[in-house]
C-alpha cells in the first residue's frame, strides 16, 4: 500500500515517531508538523536520519515564534519516499519560506526565515 500520511498533534508526535520509522518504507509522502523543536531538535534529527523518507520542504511555523536562539518553535517537514522516487543528496540554494509556495500561518507576524549554510 502506498500512504500519504499528514501528522498534526499538537506536541504529541514524539510519542509516535518509532511507529512512523518502523513503517516508513510503505509511506510514499509524509508531511508532519514537530512542536518544542528547541527543546527536541536531536529527536528530529535522529528521527529523519533513520527513514526512508527524504526531506524535501521545510517550514517554520510562525505562529509560536522562536526561541532566544532563534530556533522555531514549531517547524513543518515535508518528506518523500526515497526509494520510490530518485531523489539526489543536493544541498539546496533555496531560502525559506519560498514565494507562492509557504505562507503564514500568522498573518499580523513576520516569516521565520531558514536558510542551509554550507
Amino acid at each position: 500500500d502506498n500512504i500519504f500520511l499528514k501528522i498534526d498533534i499538537e506536541g504529541d508526535e514524539y510519542q509516535i515517531l518509532n511507529s512512523i520509522k518502523k513503517n516508513s518504507k510503505n509511506l510514499v509522502f509524509l508531511i508532519i508538523e514537530f512542536r518544542q523543536v528547541h527543546k527536541n531538535i536531536k529527536k528530529i534529527e535522529n528521527f529523519l536520519k533513520k527513514l526512508d523518507l527524504k526531506l524535501i520542504h521545510i517550514h517554520a511555523n510562525n505562529f509560536e515564534g522562536i526561541n532566544r536562539n532563534n530556533i522555531p518553535r514549531v517547524l513543518e517537514l515535508s518528506l518523500l519516499n526515497k526509494k520510490i522516487y530518485n531523489i539526489k543528496n543536493k544541498l539546496t540554494n533555496n531560502s525559506y519560506p519560498i514565494k507562492y509556495l509557504d505562507y503564514k500561518n500568522f498573518k499580523r507576524r513576520d516569516e521565520i526565515k531558514i536558510k542551509f549554510i554550507r
